[in-house]
């Protein structure tokens, strides 16, 4: 099957590293002159983790740095901790640049097209078999298959990433500085680096120098060591825009995946997991038998609910962190508490790798090599 994909992010070349290990003949088609560097850190669940080894990134060179426990901290000291399971593989964080590297390394050298903007899916559709709309959040291709999203819910983040030694920061933990109306995550990264993000609903953009200032004499220690360690040009401020995910995701033989079909705030970090489950998704579906509009009512039906379901927990999980009355009688000690009591148990739902997946993960695995045979 000859398959282009539009856009070089983490669904496009997830889809495209699954379809390669399929046998299909698959062109990516990125409009910028490389692979994007930007976009900081995030970090992967094994709901996302666990699969990457099926589209040939190897399991003992997953990119990010792995952790296993998040230590909430509240009033300048740690509060409790929330353990993360490893079901297959870690929880890591990585950045950006290093996971779309690794799976751009598992696709046939040529593969992606730099420089290549696309906006005539139908052009695409003309040409070949399949056409993936992986061209994220502001896709010009997504009204193809559906209508552009009406109302989108915000969320504002302030993140760097750099070189610094943060004593204490756990090895093999990230830790988060909470209190009402504020919520921050610091994390290892490999090489000696460490990536940050602060959240503070209701600031106003453009104030991230002063931000900065105020955070490097805050009063917990790590969360001011981390302020210090940063230089104003490194502190990037980011604002996500989400989208209710339609209930249509194909239209003919174009379908959409990642943001372009599914953008969610960052708040339970599950945008880029999700985008990774959908490349697999896709490989998966276009592997059962059954004629093309098949396979992609099968992907619909499946991830629609799915994304759904992490949008709407996205979406919570970002009314919580606002500032509020309620918010407001607990004290930041009180809010560690309650995030470990009510959003461990989310986090680890959500990383539970989907078993509709995994299970298909051998047949992924093993197919270039039958094919070879």
């Amino acid at each position: 099957m000859r398959i282009a994909v539009a856009g070089a992010g983490l669904a496009g070349l997830a889809a495209a590293a699954g379809f390669t290990r399929r046998g299909h003949d698959v062109i990516v088609y990125e409009q910028a002159n490389s692979l994007r560097a930007n976009g900081l850190a995030f970090n992967l669940s094994p709901n996302a983790t666990s699969l990457l080894p099926g589209l040939g990134v190897p399991a003992d060179r997953l990119p990010g740095e792995p952790y296993s426990r998040l230590v909430l901290r509240g009033g300048g000291r740690e509060v409790a901790t929330v353990r993360l399971p490893a079901w297959g593989q870690p929880h890591v964080t990585a950045e950006r640049a290093d996971v779309l590297s690794a799976l751009a390394g598992t696709l046939p050298p040529g593969t992606i097209r730099y420089g290549r903007r696309c906006t005539d899916a139908q052009a695409l559709a003309s040409a070949h078999d399949l056409v993936v709309v992986a061209d994220g959040t502001h896709s010009v291709l997504r009204q193809s298959v559906t209508c552009q999203p009406g109302r989108r819910w915000t969320w504002a983040v302030w993140q760097a990433c750099m070189d610094a030694d943060i004593p204490l920061l756990p090895p093999d933990a990230g830790v988060c500085v909470v209190r009402p109306g504020f919520f921050s995550g610091i994390f290892r990264l490999p090489g000696g680096r460490v990536t940050w993000f602060a959240e503070q609903p209701g600031r106003a953009s453009g104030t991230g120098r002063e931000f900065l200032t105020e955070l490097a004499a805050d009063a917990d220690p790590v969360l001011r060591g981390a302020a210090r360690a940063t230089t104003p040009g490194q502190w990037t401020e980011w604002s996500a825009a989400d989208m209710w995910p339609p209930a249509v995701l194909h239209r003919g033989n174009i379908v959409l995946a990642g943001d372009a079909a599914h953008a969610m705030l960052p708040t339970i970090g599950q945008g880029a997991c999700q985008a990774v489950e959908d490349g697999v998704a896709l490989a998966a579906v276009l592997a059962e038998p059954g004629d093309l509009d098949r396979a992609l009512r099968q992907y619909e039906r499946a991830r629609v609910r799915r994304v759904r379901l992490m949008t709407t927990l996205a979406r919570t999980s970002a009314v919580a962190r606002r500032p509020g009355a309620a918010g407001q009688m607990l004290s930041a000690v009180g809010t560690a508490r309650l995030l470990a009591l009510t959003g461990g148990p989310v986090l680890r739902r959500v990383a539970r790798p989907d078993a509709r997946l995994t299970g298909k993960i051998p047949t992924l695995a093993g197919s270039r090599a039958s094919q070879a045979d």
